[in-house]
């Protein structure tokens, strides 16, 4: 053990060395650790990469991304394992509170009814994300710019026009609220 991961774990390299990896293993990894080490033991594998956590002295959770490697004798026999472990405790945090912004934002945008799209600027071509585009009467999740000019009103239509192509040329940004095609019920599109 080196002193980067006492640091990590909370332990000092004399109580790790008299431990093994199951004991600062999460017992809900354990399964899938050891599958893979019995399986690199075996041949299966020359070495195996996974994320787990380990429970710190002071019993909080750090999560490590492990890469371990076997070593065998000239003969081919297990001789010994490198394992390198790297924390991503941070990584992990952060994909956690962008799942729970976009699961957030998917509620909001579902109560206030809005949409959320993206343009493919190359191809002409809009994707929505999650959303029943038919309360907006456009067919479908993916759209062309020419569904998207049907769809509005033909005193906004040049506007919607002039603005995208700006927009496309780098030239401003496409923000504008245009309304829906006469005959339809009323929307507007921003």
């Amino acid at each position: 053990v080196n002193q980067t991961f006492c640091d990590m774990v909370g332990y000092s390299k004399e109580a790790l060395l008299a431990m093994d990896f199951l004991q600062v293993t999460l017992p809900d990894d354990l399964e899938r650790n050891l599958k893979l080490f019995q399986e690199t033991l075996a041949g299966k594998h020359d070495q195996y990469t996974i994320e787990k956590r380990y429970r710190h002295r002071l019993g909080h959770v750090i999560w490590g991304q492990v890469t371990v490697a076997l070593v065998r004798t000239a003969e081919g026999a297990p001789d010994y394992l490198i394992a390198v472990v790297q924390n991503v405790s941070q990584q992990k945090a952060t994909e956690a509170s962008l799942r729970r912004s976009e699961r957030l934002m998917q509620q909001a945008q579902a109560v206030a009814g809005f949409i959320t799209w993206e343009a493919d600027i190359a191809q002409q071509r809009f994707r929505s994300f999650g959303h029943d585009m038919s309360k907006v009467d456009f067919p479908g999740s993916e759209f062309g710019i020419e569904q998207v000019l049907w769809r509005t009103h033909p005193d906004d239509a040049e506007k919607l026009t002039q603005e995208w192509t700006q927009a496309i040329k780098g030239r401003g940004h496409f923000v504008g609220t245009y309304r829906g095609r006469p005959g339809s019920p009323v929307r507007w599109y921003f």
